[in-house]
């Protein structure tokens, strides 16, 4: 089935308006109707690109904050290399005896040491892997602020400030801890230097069995991000494919569009009551009329059409 430039600019424009929509209203329901599709060919539309990087600012969020850091948190590499110090007593390290002796002797023979040779292993946090958490947050919060205050300002518009800057907040948060905290400038270094591939590549290279595999669920994360494409119309037999992405369901774009167009209207006249978006229920309760005329309406989306039509 072909379709004409109109119809493939009207579809778009209402895929970024739901985007905008539902992030406004009902943020919970992201995630349901806009998943993820795999790498393909993008449509070339600049006008779309802000609409798509706030969706998967979106999208891959929760992933990232509530399973991925915590785990990574829990269980820091770090590399703890053998370290020959010189304590006063008592010592904190495993005293090396015969260079504690050695030193003694030659400095004050016949008399007992006063200070201690020790081997000790000292923690360091710097490795290659904390490098790519830091540097990732690092990253995720960059695009947060292009899109509050860049050159896509107008995605960032009143509505949608506070949800995006929470993610900013949240990233902030995460590179507080003190173990990220110590090696952010390093992390900042690698990104001004383009050394992401390289510590990427790194990373894979040493993770080894066993050891903790959300760094390897980061790096996922990190080429899903890449890849993932948001926006776009193409064939697809997929049952779960992104809203709006197969034809034959595009009447269900439209009908989930309108719902949420209804939602924000009511909302800016302040004549929204309640919005329930709960699985398999969606409904809007407000208020309409004239000055003492006003009644109370109940709007429900009706989902149990058995067969959609392909087209609106």
């Amino acid at each position: 089935m072909s379709y004409t430039t109109a119809e493939t600019s009207a579809y778009a424009h209402m895929q970024a308006r739901l985007i905008t929509l539902l992030l406004r209203h009902d943020q919970r329901s992201f995630s349901r109707f806009y998943a993820e599709r795999g790498e393909y060919e993008a449509e070339q539309d600049a006008a779309l690109e802000p609409y798509r990087a706030l969706g998967l600012l979106f999208l891959l969020r929760d992933e990232l904050f509530d399973h991925i850091l915590p785990r990574i948190v829990r269980r820091l590499s770090f590399a703890a290399p053998r370290a020959t110090v010189i304590e006063d007593a008592p010592p904190r390290g495993r005293v090396d005896w015969e260079r504690t002796l050695q030193a003694s002797w030659a400095e004050r023979p016949g008399e007992p040491p006063l200070q201690l040779h020790t081997r000790q292993r000292r923690r360091n946090f710097a490795t290659a892997e904390n490098l790519l958490v830091v540097a990732t947050l690092l990253e995720y919060r960059a695009d947060v602020q292009r899109l509050l205050w860049g050159e896509y300002s107008a995605v960032g518009a009143e509505a949608l400030r506070h949800p995006l800057g929470e993610i900013a907040e949240r990233c902030e948060r995460e590179l507080a801890f003190p173990q990220f905290a110590g090696i952010r400038s390093a992390a900042q270094q690698v990104l001004e230097q383009d050394g992401m591939p390289a510590l990427e590549a790194q990373v894979r290279e040493q993770l080894l069995p066993g050891s903790n595999s959300a760094y390897e669920e980061l790096l996922l994360w990190r080429e899903r991000r890449r890849e993932t494409r948001l926006l776009q119309r193409i064939q697809s037999n997929q049952a779960d494919a992104v809203l709006g992405a197969d034809p034959v369901r595009d009447n269900y774009l439209y009908q989930i569009w309108l719902f949420y167009e209804l939602a924000d209207l009511l909302r800016s006249r302040n004549l929204l009551d309640t919005l329930d978006t709960r699985q398999g229920r969606m409904a809007l309760c407000f208020r309409w009329g004239a000055d003492g005329t006003t009644c109370g309406y109940e709007l429900r989306h009706d989902q149990r059409v058995p067969v959609p039509v392909a087209r609106w």
